[in-house]
């Protein structure tokens, strides 16, 4: 074989070998560098006192509760994260940080605003011994929080929503003014071997619709309200329930299994259940 052609094949092997090395090696290269991108964030998230890289952390002074107040007349959503810590902060990404303001008032109230839209779809990771008491206004929220007791007050929300890492034992909404889709507060719900907890729900002028309702006890109060558990609950469970209702009210529960029920309706509530518990209720008046 000529020379010649002894180079024209190594040159035609080359062009062929050498595209596909430097895609492995991008390739490989992209992914060291997701990893690592991936590991340094959820440092940054889940400690106070990493440095800052992609997320900005701002100090605070002590705080009991935390307000949350987003814009009328069409409020979004945001993400909290509620990360257990002996230290005061809240850390919001770096791009979206300088539309944000964070401060704890005379009342020991930490009170986040922000600039529209900057403010929605975002992640608030807020720093804290404990998670209390939450206050949602004009604002829908998907909160991630692992706490024993926890009460979220909402007037006009979207949306609240619970990341399937959190767990909370005793859940306390109360909302007014709202239109709202609501999911289960537990972990693994979708699990038969979830942890039920206990939760209260007060409501006046609001639409509530309830995701996989699994619950040792709850209490339900309503006035002018609709609360629907949602169609697919089947399977789902509550324990021991409470109803009472002021005014006109639609509740709709025919779609989760429940062991007792009791509570006091009034004339103007119309209520959809199965007739053995629909016996139960009014036995049990």
């Amino acid at each position: 074989m000529k020379t010649s052609s002894k180079l024209l094949i190594i040159l035609a092997i080359a062009i062929f070998v050498l595209p596909l090395s430097i895609l492995s090696y991008t390739v490989s290269r992209g992914r060291v560098g997701l990893d690592e991108y991936s590991n340094t964030f959820h440092e940054e998230a889940t400690q106070s006192d990493k440095e800052d890289r992609y997320l900005k952390t701002t100090a605070l002074p002590a705080f009991q509760k935390v307000k949350v107040l987003g814009h009328a007349p069409k409020p979004g959503n945001i993400n909290i994260v509620f990360v257990k810590s002996d230290k005061y902060a809240i850390k919001i990404d770096k791009n979206s940080a300088s539309h944000f303001s964070a401060t704890v008032n005379e009342n020991r109230e930490l009170v986040i605003t922000g600039e529209e839209p900057y403010f929605y779809h975002n992640t608030v990771y807020i720093f804290a011994p404990s998670a209390q008491e939450l206050t949602l206004k004009n604002v829908g929220a998907k909160i991630e929080a692992n706490t024993e007791h926890l009460a979220i007050l909402g007037d006009s929300i979207t949306e609240l929503r619970f990341a399937p890492e959190s767990s909370i034992g005793e859940l306390i909404v109360e909302l007014k003014n709202s239109t709202v889709s609501m999911s289960n507060p537990q972990r693994d719900v979708a699990s038969p071997d979830a942890q039920a907890g206990n939760a209260k729900l007060d409501v006046f002028n609001s639409n509530v619709r309830i995701e996989h309702p699994n619950f040792d006890n709850m209490q339900i109060k309503a006035e002018r309200s609709k609360i629907i558990f949602d169609k697919g609950s089947s399977g789902n469970l509550i324990n021991s329930l409470y109803l009472h209702t002021l005014g006109q009210n639609s509740i709709t529960l025919d779609s989760v299994g429940v062991g007792s029920i009791k509570g006091a309706l009034s004339e103007e509530t119309t209520i959809d259940l199965p007739i053995q518990q629909l016996r139960k209720l009014i036995n049990n008046q």
